[in-house]
């Protein structure tokens, strides 16, 4: 099992749930460099959101256009066919 570091404000103790928020949010203080995400972290953070936000998008499309969208299916299709191998069409 992976534990997470807590975080707390250094003025006050609040654990800080929100990285990406440079305040405490109990009582406002600027939070201490490394309990919350540098502006060049969270612009990292942020970049990589909108990369990832773009691949489900464009998997989503993809999806789509084959007619499955419902990405539960594990991938798998068939097609049915059916013929009349009557008399020849007379």
């Amino acid at each position: 099992m992976v534990e997470l570091a807590e975080f707390r404000c250094q003025d006050c103790g609040f654990r800080v749930f929100n990285r990406l928020y440079p305040f405490c949010e109990s009582c406002k203080a600027v939070l201490a460099p490394g309990i919350a995400m540098s502006a060049a972290e969270r612009s990292a953070h942020f970049a990589q959101e909108r990369i990832d936000d773009e691949r489900r998008l464009r998997e989503q499309l993809r999806l789509d256009r084959l007619g499955r969208n419902d990405p539960g299916e594990g991938g798998e299709f068939s097609i049915t066919c059916s013929f009349d191998a009557g008399d020849g069409g007379s």
